[in-house]
């Protein structure tokens, strides 16, 4: 009987001893991840040469489109204010 208590304490505390390497490995492997993670969000800096071009030409498309119809709108707009101006300037000669 005493020898079976020495190896189950054997066992445990070689069992302990297991837990505690795996458990330090695997809290060793998360921090390695972290610090990968970290150094390759802190490498990426800014935008590169093509993200830029790209947002330039989108910019680009959406003014070509944009631009005309604005333009459009503005002489509408002096149309409807000329002839508001003429159909005013008529009904005052109208009312001498």
């Amino acid at each position: 009987m005493y020898e079976f208590q020495e190896k189950s304490l054997f066992t445990m505390t070689h069992n302990l001893a297991l837990k505690k390497v795996i458990t330090y490995n695997i809290g060793r492997e998360r921090e390695d991840i972290r610090m990968n993670i970290k150094k390759m969000l802190k490498n990426k800096k800014g935008f590169t040469l093509i993200e830029i071009i790209v947002v330039i030409v989108i910019l680009a498309v959406l003014l070509a489109v944009a631009v005309p119809s604005v333009l459009n709108y503005l002489n509408e707009a002096d149309d409807a204010k000329y002839m508001a101006q003429a159909r005013g300037a008529y009904i005052s000669y109208q009312a001498e």
